[in-house]
């Protein structure tokens, strides 16, 4: 297992409000035409704490909450 893959992934989102991770697959990769058009990036703390302000719980990637519900399912 590679290193990065024991990272603890970090929150990006983009401009419509979709939250993704760096772990592979979760967003689009940084530098693509997919990161570049939907105008991915890194979220702050401060923009996670405003989130969570908002929306009333942290934010998480949708990918991994997702993974989680269908493990939690099986």
């Amino acid at each position: 297992m590679k290193a990065q893959e024991n990272a603890p992934a970090r929150l990006v989102w983009n401009e419509g409000g979709q939250v993704g991770c760096t772990r592979p697959t979760h967003a689009p990769y940084p530098g693509t035409d997919t990161w570049h058009t939907g105008r991915w990036r890194e979220m702050t703390v401060v923009e996670q704490r405003d989130f969570e302000a908002e929306v009333g719980h942290a934010p998480v990637c949708e990918s991994c909450a997702a993974e989680a519900r269908k493990a939690a399912r099986s």
